[in-house]
């Protein structure tokens, strides 16, 4: 039932989502929204105060959204801050080890996070030698919102590596199963 209830993109609490139905589909659509929102806006708008709303606006929505929702959906990995622990404000979450993501949708995860990035630092290095400074900055914009997204989640999955790597270990590394020795007599009898 569940697994039906997530074909027709219902979550476990009954509610519609895009992100259950079809998580790759959502995941490209939030990836390349800011990059379609920074073109036609740089390229349209003269408003410099709105160009640049919109564009951090989106930026934040991206970020967030894989943050949240696509790092737990497509590769099982989840960050966030947590101001109240003691040990570190960044805290992160994966997974219980027995999951294994999908092949094809934890590709895409880091795909799509290795071509953006490119994409802003290309796009930020073509700026720079032109020296048109406003798009300079919103390009960085962009950059620094994806480098600090994938760090994290870099971060989270060597964590979550070695959580799995000592998860197989100990599995594997159980207590043997002790047989008694047999003594002399039992042996020489059974020969018998």
């Amino acid at each position: 039932m569940n697994v039906q209830n997530k074909r027709l993109g219902i979550d476990d609490q009954n509610k519609i989502s895009c992100i259950s139905s079809a998580p790759m589909t959502t995941f490209l659509f939030v990836k390349i929204f800011p990059i379609i929102v920074y073109f036609v806006m740089v390229n349209n708008f003269r408003s410099r105060a709105m160009v640049l709303f919109c564009i951090f606006l989106c930026h934040f929505l991206e970020f967030s959204m894989m943050k949240n929702f696509f790092g737990l959906e497509l590769v099982g990995m989840k960050w966030y801050l947590d101001p109240l622990s003691e040990s570190t404000i960044l805290q992160f979450y994966s997974k219980p080890p027995p999951f294994v993501p999908n092949f094809a949708e934890s590709n895409l995860f880091w795909i799509g996070f290795f071509f953006s990035l490119i994409f802003w630092i290309s796009f930020c290095t073509i700026y720079a030698f032109h020296l048109a400074l406003y798009r300079l900055f919103l390009c960085s914009l962009g950059l620094i919102f994806q480098i600090l997204n994938l760090l994290a989640f870099m971060r989270c999955h060597s964590l979550s590596q070695k959580e799995s790597a000592k998860f197989t270990r100990d599995s594997l590394l159980v207590d043997s199963i002790k047989f008694a020795l047999a003594s002399e007599d039992e042996s020489s009898n059974s020969a018998e």
